[in-house]
């Protein structure tokens, strides 16, 4: 209750203190929508008046796009992450949106376009060559993915999930060495999935002794 009466004040200073500059006070409201981490509800409320005051803003429509997401709304956010993009049609991280959230309702042709066009305007960024390699290990298509996860490890070293993703890639390759040199860096490095698998083949591999 005190976190939501903190950022309506928040509010209300905004509009009395920039009641004239419709564009600072758009960006004011996004920002307040970015602090707010703890309700995707009353973050989706900043994001939609800044778009109110501001209807070409598109970081306010991608970021509201994220919030929907979150609470499963993939209509709105997928709405929201197309307006991004027509607004401004290098926004990648739009891009890289929308092609998340197709993956995650299994339109992976569709999600493997958005990846692509992304990478294409942004190649710096370790995690969309990983959800790409995550992408192409869903199609068992492993050879491309193992390739991505070895540019994502490239531009970070201590991507533990890159490890564990290249690991299993591997493993369906039958590629047995592999797979271990990586699923144990992988959880070397903290990485809970990788943990957890070695544990099971270690105890599995006990009880064939």
């Amino acid at each position: 209750m005190k976190h939501k009466f903190f950022f309506s004040i928040l509010v209300l200073l905004i509009f009395l203190s920039c009641i004239n500059n419709k564009k600072k006070d758009a960006l004011d409201l996004n920002n307040l929508g970015l602090l707010d981490k703890f309700d995707p509800t009353s973050s989706i409320i900043f994001f939609t008046k800044a778009i109110e005051l501001n209807p070409e803003f598109e970081q306010a429509y991608n970021n509201r796009g994220f919030k929907k997401e979150i609470l499963n709304d993939y209509v709105g956010a997928l709405f929201d992450y197309n307006k991004a993009i027509e607004l401004d049609s290098n926004y990648h991280t739009a891009i890289h949106n929308r092609g998340v959230l197709y993956f995650n309702c299994k339109k992976y042709d569709l999600a493997l376009l958005d990846y692509n066009k992304a990478i294409k305007i942004d190649s710096t960024l370790d995690f969309y060559y990983f959800d790409r390699g995550v992408l192409f290990f869903y199609i068992k298509n492993y050879y491309k993915a193992i390739s991505d996860l070895n540019k994502t490890i490239t531009l970070n070293p201590k991507y533990s999930d890159a490890y564990y993703y290249k690991a299993n890639s591997y493993l369906e390759l039958k590629n047995n060495n592999e797979y271990l040199y990586n699923l144990v860096k992988a959880k070397d490095m903290g990485c809970q999935l990788a943990k957890n698998q070695y544990d099971t083949l270690i105890y599995y591999s006990n009880e064939l002794r």
